[in-house]
């Protein structure tokens, strides 16, 4: 089994862009290798290039997916850049485990926001509203108005929003 902890080590490990101490953390489990194995062979016989988003997605999809069945179907979504991260990931993995044996692929990237932009203007506009909404309170706490419940509120909205550039606009505003 070193034979292939020793090829994982070289090859697979740094494609996927992992750190040194998640490389052999995962040296230490032979499954998980030879999965990451297989879906970068897949990933190379489909010349897609795996930068450190879709490394970090690729590893986590081997890592926490608890029926391999249904590994083909989001990893094809990420291959073909249609899961982007980890918050398309998660919910791609709560719907098949909420639909183990029968699912339509339509519906699977239905469930994980499959093809849905926010842009920064979006984000932009639901912050100011709700900034506006709770005026009264944040100048009431001023610095100890919690900026977590209107970044819940904003998720609520834009599901689908990225979470670092909706706090960096609650931040700015």
């Amino acid at each position: 089994s070193s034979g292939i902890n020793a090829e994982w080590l070289l090859r697979p490990g740094s494609r996927l862009g992992l750190s040194e101490a998640k490389i052999k953390d995962t040296e230490k489990n032979a499954i998980l290798c030879t999965t990451l194995n297989q879906m970068i062979s897949e990933a190379d016989e489909k010349n897609v290039e795996i930068d450190k988003n879709t490394g970090t997605l690729i590893y986590s999809l081997a890592g926490k997916l608890k029926k391999k069945e249904h590994l083909p179907a989001i990893y094809g979504l990420i291959l073909q850049k249609k899961i982007m991260n980890d918050m398309q990931l998660v919910a791609a993995m709560e719907y098949v485990k909420a639909n183990p044996v029968k699912f339509e692929l339509d519906a699977l990237e239905n469930a994980c926001g499959v093809g849905v932009t926010v842009t920064a203007e979006q984000i932009k506009e639901a912050v100011l509203e709700k900034i506006e909404k709770n005026l009264g309170q944040i100048k009431s706490q001023r610095y100890r108005f919690n900026s977590g419940a209107l970044m819940g509120m904003i998720r609520k909205e834009l599901k689908w929003a990225d979470g670092k550039l909706v706090k960096a606009e609650i931040e700015s505003q």
